[in-house]
């Protein structure tokens, strides 16, 4: 089976905006998962800690905020570059939620 096919130049902002989105999102679950740790072993949430936990959920936020908007503008300006990236984020995407292989 081969990857998404290269995304038309219309494209691109959207898609650049989808990978700053993962990785907001990326850098919101890593911080959560040693704040996590942290706790596990006794530890508190500082309120440094917790003020970078909201800084990092409300960058998120942007982020998706900003690829919505992207993919509106994209849809709105370009239907055929729209439906590339819906397919190719379809495509990128499709092993999500799967089961790992043993």
């Amino acid at each position: 089976m081969s990857g998404p096919a290269p995304l038309p130049e219309a494209a691109l902002p959207a898609w650049r905006a989808y990978e700053a989105m993962l990785r907001s999102k990326d850098d919101h679950f890593s911080f959560l998962a040693r704040l996590e740790d942290k706790y596990r072993d006794g530890g508190r949430r500082t309120l440094a800690e917790s003020r970078r936990l909201e800084q990092l959920l409300a960058g998120h936020d942007l982020r998706v905020r900003a690829f919505r908007a992207a993919l509106a503008a994209l849809q709105r300006s370009d239907l055929a570059a729209h439906q590339a990236l819906v397919e190719h984020l379809r495509l990128s995407n499709a092993g999500l939620g799967d089961a790992p292989q043993h």
